[in-house]
């Protein structure tokens, strides 16, 4: 079992993290800024209040977890991992942090707020020697999972990949999120790693709250469709639809968690692919210590979740709203 993992940042993402790491870590020892977050912090990891997360019901083992209200203890603790769960805007200062403290660092995304800031990161990193993930979780979601295996095997010629992500935002928030730099950044960097580079970038960002993406490659393009709504009846949605050459698709929407939809050229459903429903947070968490513990430093730089491709989307959220990249 790992010594210590410690959390910082006790929000929603910070106690999904940390009902995890309990059955993980001898200790998990947390902190946040904010009173209230620290006093209510137990009392809410009983609670299963993530939306973005599905709890798989893993015990809480809640006397392995403090909480404590200065930070200095969490880097007297020696945590072998310290999971960075607060605003993007403190991510580069508290991972830097940790990283010169000796910890490796688990950070939500976005990885930070500007691509300075990403090189910061990166160049910490690689003086410490020190592994940084960045919890792109469409890389634990089952959808894009199996979405990335029928890619890689090749049966089919892609022709058009369309995602899109609704996530509710209220009226006050506004100023300090958008839909490109926020929503779309899961997708960004997904689209980057499966697809590559793009040839040609368009992208129409209306407001804070909507942006379209087109990325355009040799014989196929993706759109990328994020909104950001006052309200929705689920608080978030998201989906995608792969069309081939051969006009059949695969089809995906979070209004259905179980299963894939192939449809034939005729746009007729043929066969469903069942789905498993899973904590992205847990899965994450899973390859990021297992990496910790079995990868090279050489081998986590190639890492699906390593600072360099953080950095990478990082460039892409910052410069493909420009008229286009091979401009």
């Amino acid at each position: 079992m790992i010594s210590t993992i410690a959390v910082i940042g006790l929000g929603q993402m910070g106690a999904s993290y940390t009902r995890y790491a309990s059955s993980l870590a001898e200790q998990v020892i947390c902190f946040d800024h904010n009173e209230y977050q620290r006093a209510s912090f137990l009392h809410r990891l009983l609670e299963d209040d993530n939306p973005f997360d599905i709890f798989e019901g893993d015990k809480i083992n809640t006397q392995n977890i403090q909480v404590v209200n200065d930070i200095q203890l969490i880097w007297q603790s020696n945590p072998v991992l310290t999971i960075i769960a607060t605003h993007k805007d403190s991510h580069c200062y508290y991972a830097c942090l940790a990283m010169i403290s000796g910890s490796h660092v688990l950070t939500e995304k976005p990885l930070c707020v500007s691509l300075d800031e990403a090189e910061a990161m990166k160049k910490t990193a690689l003086e410490t020697k020190k592994k940084l993930f960045v919890g792109f979780s469409l890389h634990a979601t089952p959808c894009f999972v199996k979405l990335k295996e029928i890619i890689a095997n090749q049966e089919k010629i892609p022709d058009y990949y369309q995602v899109y992500r609704i996530g509710a935002v209220p009226e006050d928030y506004t100023d300090n999120v958008s839909a490109r730099f926020d929503l779309l950044s899961h997708d960004t960097d997904f689209c980057l790693q499966l697809f590559k580079f793009p040839q040609h970038t368009i992208v129409q960002e209306v407001s804070n709250r909507s942006c379209n993406k087109i990325w355009l490659y040799e014989g196929f393009r993706v759109e990328m469709i994020g909104k950001m709504p006052v309200t929705h009846p689920n608080g978030f949605e998201y989906g995608y639809k792969l069309t081939f050459l051969d006009h059949s698709s695969v089809e995906f929407s979070s209004n259905n968690l179980q299963k894939l939809i192939l449809k034939n050229d005729k746009q007729e459903v043929v066969h469903t692919i069942p789905l498993k429903t899973i904590s992205t947070c847990k899965t994450i968490l899973e390859k990021t210590l297992y990496s910790v513990f079995h990868n090279s430093y050489e081998e986590y730089l190639s890492h699906e979740l390593s600072i360099i491709n953080g950095v990478n989307c990082m460039n892409m959220l910052i410069h493909d709203h420009k008229a286009g990249l091979s401009d």
